[in-house]
């Protein structure tokens, strides 16, 4: 007899309570399942179910047994679909959600990559600066930026987010340059609405000051932010992603920069299941190997202090 046969029979007969609905999910007859049940209980020498004429409960020692037997049997279907994966290619369909100017700025080009590399992945994206709710939304997998806050999840850390102090080049004509960080609270600044009004940063001598900032305008969006700045209407702290190419083409100026303004990083976040799947897991991996590197492909030819 297949061990693998009974271990699906008790935990199906477990599961529905009934041997007759068992052998109908089974698709076999009810002979079948009651015979496999009885030969797995009488090999292990315990008794896994209770049945009566009115119901069939699980034993406490089947209870336990229930537990390691629907892991063998998840193990088993998770084997089968990698050799499948393995050989067919990753397949499937894959959400993912993402803040809106990271996912903008730099994710779309890189799942279109992973998407020419894997022609049989379907993907959804969902942009946004909320906190998605990876569970009640369906989410596969979620990039999150700064804190962590959710213990359940499990996490890994893709990448380093640093941010750069900027304004347009008339901006700097027509307010004195900071010379030490304190000099940027009296300048109109253009923050987050989230944000702390008191920016800590690590000077090159090593100490941490304190800056109280000045709101002009309040953003919950980082690429307003941004225009703004390119407008000339105040200066920005903002990460890299978002105006590292306006510092690179002179449209921005940065300044300050052998300080350094914040330490976060670019996280991805899936929840716990015992096996990562094929699809995600590649899926991540390749994002990975994408921002791998001391310098992510966005601070390219930025001038950074850790």
């Amino acid at each position: 007899m297949d061990r693998f046969a009974e271990l699906e029979a008790f935990v199906r007969v477990a599961a529905d309570h009934s041997f007759t609905r068992a052998a109908d999910r089974l698709d076999v007859a009810k002979t079948v399942v009651s015979d496999r049940v009885a030969r797995l209980e009488r090999r292990l020498g315990v008794q896994l179910l209770r049945r009566t004429t009115r119901r069939l409960t699980v034993t406490d020692v089947g209870e336990t047994f229930l537990v390691r037997a629907q892991r063998l049997l998840d193990d088993l279907v998770e084997a089968e679909t990698e050799a499948q994966a393995a050989h067919a290619g990753v397949t499937g369909r894959l959400k993912v959600a993402a803040p809106l100017s990271f996912g903008v700025h730099q994710l779309g080009p890189v799942v279109a990559e992973f998407m020419a590399a894997h022609p049989a992945v379907a993907v959804e994206i969902e942009l946004d600066d909320r906190r998605v709710d990876l569970v009640a939304e369906g989410v596969d997998v979620g990039l999150r930026i700064g804190g962590l806050n959710d213990s359940t999840l499990v996490t890994r850390r893709l990448a380093r987010i640093r941010h750069v102090a900027a304004a347009s080049p008339a901006f700097w004509n027509n307010n004195r340059r900071p010379n030490v960080p304190a000099d940027l609270a009296v300048l109109p600044a253009l923050t987050y609405t989230a944000a702390p009004r008191n920016w800590r940063v690590k000077t090159p001598a090593g100490s941490v000051q304190t800056v109280p900032l000045n709101p002009r305008l309040t953003s919950s969006n980082g690429d307003v932010l941004r225009d703004a700045a390119l407008a000339g209407l105040g200066f920005v702290i903002e990460p890299s992603f978002i105006i590292g190419e306006a510092v690179r083409r002179g449209t921005l100026e940065a300044v300050l920069t052998d300080h350094s303004w914040s330490k976060i990083h670019l996280h991805a976040l899936w929840v716990p299941t015992r096996q990562l799947s094929t699809r995600l897991r590649t899926f991540v991996d390749f994002l990975a190997a994408s921002f791998a590197g001391l310098t992510p492909p966005w601070d390219v030819g930025l001038r950074f202090v850790d």
